[in-house]
């Protein structure tokens, strides 16, 4: 039995995942010109990025009215978050991307990143405490002045995604999600191997990629083809489903990555990093493989730093994924092409990866509020642990850092009674 509180300690801008809200409304113009302001002066190049939504071209102007002045500003146009982070590694610059990532196209949110890395907690407290103290500082029009696109900066991911692409037999469905990949993937494949790449402003995410599978799954089926990929709308998450509708989530996939990286002794220091909502099977399996494991909050930037060590691998369920023998973030596409690798060059079929490990029951429940000032009290804290206690349940419940939510999340070794556990604890939430 294992009982975990997550998700108290966020600031008040600066999530799980950088900054994210309603856009025009909590993700304001005013925010990201502020935002602008604060690296006005920095001695590093600036580059922005965006990804699809109807906000992303204001709020991108915005950032750059403030960042006015610096003497080195690039505008990268639409591109995947990953994309921008590698050219930031490369070009030692700071990049800021306006995305809201697996939310739908009425969020909006801002990703800071140095050097390649999302920024640090202490660096987005000074942004915080200069948003703060200055905001009397009012900024509500954009000027119509056209920002002119560095190509460059989207040429240089794609050149490194092309080295890593590898002639095989799989056939494999591509959904970018009417997001920040759509027009990368039509550059690197065949029309025929993607679907929702055609975004129009307000359908980044709708029905489709990683948060939705229905359509992948449906034109997998029709398409005849052994694997579908998904991505997020700015490209850091990737889900997978075989022709036979399996899912297979990032904690899966992170086994299989571990799995390999064991077996060719790139798996440094024995070791994987999971978040803490982590199927436990997966845990009880590495152990038997000899494998160690962290377990971390939810959240990339949570996964980074434990890896920050000697360690290479970590990875959540929503399809996060790093592996720093190719990149040191999580990048969806980087992923699938070295899924794809494995895939083709191992005798194991992707399900039977899955014969290996005896997966926990589990279930998942969001419960949602009107604004963000809630809190997971004490009194209900000790209340579930005490039920969770009784029942034996290794549970999370956890604050959302990306949305009005509280997740609940119930793992059993066997599935009797998990719905009505689920029902029970969902009860007292609401009743708090």
């Amino acid at each position: 039995m294992n009982i975990i509180f997550l998700g108290d300690d966020i600031l008040k801008y600066f999530r799980t995942d950088g900054i994210r809200g309603e856009a025009y409304t909590e993700v304001t113009l005013q925010l990201a010109y502020l935002i602008g302001n604060f690296f006005k002066d920095s001695d590093k190049p600036i580059v922005i990025g965006m990804d699809t939504r109807a906000s992303s071209p204001d709020l991108a102007q915005a950032l750059y009215e403030g960042l006015k002045g610096h003497k080195d500003i690039r505008f990268a146009g639409v591109i995947p978050t990953p994309g921008l982070m590698y050219y930031s590694l490369k070009n030692e610059t700071i990049a800021i991307m306006i995305t809201a990532s697996h939310n739908p196209y009425k969020d909006n949110g801002i990703k800071v990143i140095c050097d390649g890395y999302k920024i640090t907690k202490k660096l987005s407290e000074e942004i915080e405490l200069f948003i703060e103290q200055n905001k009397n500082v009012s900024f509500n029009n954009i000027s119509n002045e056209k920002i002119d696109i560095d190509y460059s900066v989207n040429k240089t991911y794609i050149e490194f995604l092309k080295s890593r692409m590898i002639e095989n037999d799989l056939k494999v469905l591509f959904d970018g999600a009417n997001g920040a990949y759509s027009y990368i993937l039509k550059e690197l494949f065949d029309e025929k191997q993607i679907i929702n790449c055609n975004p129009d402003g307000i359908n980044i995410n709708q029905n489709c990629g990683s948060t939705d599978l229905s359509s992948l799954i449906h034109e997998l089926k029709v398409r005849k083809y052994d694997l579908g990929i998904a991505f997020d709308g700015d490209g850091d998450r990737i889900m997978v489903v075989d022709k036979y509708n399996r899912v297979y989530e990032g904690d899966f996939l992170t086994y299989v990555f571990a799995v390999n990286l064991l077996e060719e002794g790139m798996l440094t220091g024995n070791t994987v990093v999971f978040t803490e909502i982590v199927n436990p099977g997966i845990l009880n399996k590495l152990k038997d493989l000899g494998v160690e494991t962290i377990t971390t909050e939810v959240g990339d930037h949570h996964i980074s730093k434990a890896l920050e060590r000697e360690y290479v691998l970590g990875g959540e369920s929503s399809g996060h994924i790093i592996n720093k023998t190719i990149v040191p973030f999580g990048d969806g596409l980087s992923n699938a092409l070295e899924l794809i690798k494995v895939l083709a060059t191992k005798p194991k079929k992707l399900h039977e990866y899955s014969f290996e490990i005896k997966f926990y029951y589990s279930k998942t429940i969001n419960i949602y509020f009107n604004n963000n000032d809630f809190i997971i009290s004490q009194k209900l804290k000790d209340k579930v642990q005490r039920y969770a206690s009784r029942n034996k349940l290794h549970l999370i419940l956890r604050k959302s850092g990306t949305e009005k939510a509280i997740r609940i999340f119930i793992y059993k070794p066997i599935s009797k009674g998990i719905n009505k556990n689920i029902t029970k604890i969902v009860k007292m939430i609401e009743n708090d």
